[in-house]
């Protein structure tokens, strides 16, 4: 079943064994969730129904009991799971609902959902080693988006759209833009979906100090926000305008304070997919295209990058990981105007004593049709195994966990536990929806991570031209785009 690993194969996959990119091969595998962070309490008011569509599927599906199994990798700084097999009193609220969720599934199919769990490396490993064996132990591999995809390459996934039954991707608790981007070459090898928290776990967003938004007499993002004003301008004029040696003593470190925290290597991703531009795109024959080295609006970008962070000293230059908040709680301690976070991380702010709100990323410019919001690179997706033999318990499966997703687990996870625990304002809790509403993907990152979004975060880090960056990626994506196509096409 396995087929020999060429070296166009080397090619595409070699960014698996690179520690940049958010899941990495030294996660802990045991820990699904960062409870520190993650932190929940009983909620105090229902979930709001939040679906929008329902699943289409037949009223008398009976699969007589059959098992499906769920591979999913884990780290720490997402919900790597997609099941709860028991509750008890110390289960949280977010498990419960997880719980009652798959459930409900198998009473309506008639069928058992059972999971194995592990760091990325292992569960995938596991998973590869039973469809190789012809093993249907495993149909759904729930992985990082890159690493499903070069699972599907290697030839462990079958087409979603062409060979699943009753999955219908046009559905609300499907990505549309994500499940687009993984498209290559005409396949869906991989899919973006509700049922799995892993992808909102990912998704950026900014939290801001409103209390030093009073102190330092500044306009407030929401203002800026109800204007439709929001923009790189109005965000750059924020952030430039804290820059306070606290302690007087001539050096600007961690015991001072800044307009923006975020780890390194992320600014000028984080502001291009703000403007809206994708570093790889899909022709109209799903072929992808490195058009980031033609396109002028990111020259644009990365000097206004420069321009603010550098030159108006808004950022504070630290090494930490995703979890820098807490590592580093500068943004808690009143040291940092405003922080970048995913929505995982919001949690980590919980106990700060200032006021803060919650933005989503600002536009360009004010004429921008919408806001974008990165959905990082290590957001996790779903393939089906090749030797799946029972195609339509499984497709019927996933469609059923997306509609009690929508009803029960995300109104859980987003109205309950973000806005009405964390978020401090009625503006804040109306934000989730619209950062909700505006996330992107870019295969330069969700796939070529290390060839591309990689190269220019460091190339920013470090300062490099762009023109010289940008001409050592064309080569490095180049050369990923015919070994994909090449085996995609055979």
């Amino acid at each position: 079943m396995k087929r020999n690993i060429s070296l166009l194969m080397a090619l595409v996959l070699g960014l698996s064994v690179l520690t940049g990119c958010s899941e990495t091969s030294d996660e802990s595998p045991a820990a699904a969730v960062n409870t520190e962070v993650f932190a929940e309490t009983e909620p105090e008011e229902p979930a709001e129904d939040l679906s929008g569509q329902t699943d289409e599927l037949p009223g008398d599906l009976d699969f007589g009991g059959a098992t499906i199994g769920i591979a999913s990798s884990v780290n720490v700084h997402f919900h790597g799971y997609m099941d709860i097999a028991s509750t008890d009193e110390s289960t949280s609220v977010l498990d419960e609902s997880i719980y009652n969720r798959n459930r409900m599934v198998e009473e309506r199919l008639n069928i058992k959902i059972t999971e194995i769990t592990d760091g990325s490396d292992n569960v995938t490993k596991t998973f590869k080693n039973t469809v190789t064996a012809g093993d249907d132990t495993y149909s759904v591999a729930h992985l990082a988006d890159r690493v499903a995809f070069n699972t599907g390459l290697e030839g462990y996934l079958l087409d979603i759209s062409k060979d699943m039954p009753y999955i219908d991707l046009e559905k609300d608790y499907w990505y549309a833009d994500g499940n687009d981007v993984l498209k290559v070459g005409g396949k869906q090898l991989a899919v973006f979906g509700e049922m799995s928290l892993g992808t909102y776990d990912y998704t950026h967003l900014l939290a801001f100090n409103q209390d030093l938004i009073k102190e330092y007499a500044l306009t407030s993002p929401y203002d800026y926000y109800a204007e439709d004003n929001w923009t790189f301008e109005t965000f750059g004029a924020l952030i430039t305008a804290v820059h306070d040696d606290l302690d007087g003593n001539g050096v600007m470190d961690e015991n001072d304070r800044y307009g923006f925290h975020t780890r390194q290597g992320f600014q000028f991703p984080l502001m291009y997919t703000a403007a809206g531009l994708k570093t790889v795109e899909l022709n109209g024959e799903g072929i992808p295209e490195f058009t980031a080295a033609s396109n002028q609006t990111f020259s644009d970008v990365y000097d206004w990058c420069n321009t603010v962070f550098y030159d108006g000293k808004a950022w504070y230059k630290q090494t930490n990981g995703n979890d820098f908040l807490t590592k580093s709680p500068m943004f808690q301690e009143n040291k940092m105007l405003i922080t970048d976070m995913t929505f995982f991380y919001v949690g980590a702010v919980r106990d700060m004593v200032s006021d803060f709100g919650i933005i989503v990323y600002p536009k360009y410019t004010a004429e921008q049709d919408r806001y974008y919001t990165w959905v990082e690179g290590g957001a996790k997706a779903i393939g089906i195994s090749v030797i799946t033999q029972n195609k339509e318990a499984v497709g019927a499966m996933l469609e059923a966990m997306g509609t009690e997703s929508l009803k029960n687990v995300i109104p859980t996870y987003y109205e309950i536990n973000l806005k009405s625990k964390y978020s401090r304002d009625e503006i804040s809790s109306q934000m989730f929806d619209v950062i909700r509403e505006s996330r992107s993907f870019d295969l330069g990152d969700t796939v070529w991570c290390d060839s591309v979004r990689e190269v220019l975060g460091s190339a920013f880090r470090d300062q490099q031209p762009l023109a010289s960056s940008l001409k050592r990626i064309q080569k490095m994506v180049d050369a990923k785009i015919k070994a994909t196509m090449e085996i995609l096409s055979e």
